[in-house]
């Protein structure tokens, strides 16, 4: 007998519990999207596709801890240019208003 029990979900991080006497394959009722990364008992193992839209996995016999998290290098690529990008906004801000301090010091020394 197999059973797997989903035992923590968050919209990022789904956490089972498998029990099997035998090696399987289980199909989960999530959608596959690159960038969701698994692990069974803390070692990463592959995330494969099953019916064009489903997220599969080997499960190895015995008890496991399977935990799935999602973390797109897209999203840490997106992330790092919004910080540069408001870094150079700042930077844009400062040289104003420096400038403008500048401007009005000369404009009052007249």
């Amino acid at each position: 007998m197999s059973v797997i029990r989903l035992t923590a979900y968050e919209p990022n991080h789904l956490v089972y519990e498998s029990s099997s006497t035998e090696a399987g394959v289980a199909v989960f009722s999530e959608i596959f999207y690159p960038g969701w990364r698994v692990t069974v008992d803390g070692q990463p193992v592959e995330l494969a596709r099953a019916d064009y839209i489903l997220r599969a996995m080997n499960i190895p016999a015995g008890k496991h801890i399977i935990e799935m998290s999602f973390d797109p290098q897209s999203l840490h690529t997106t992330e790092g240019i919004a910080y540069a990008a408001l870094a150079l906004l700042l930077v844009g801000v400062l040289v104003l208003v420096w400038t403008n301090r500048k401007r009005k010091t000369a404009n009052e020394e007249k």
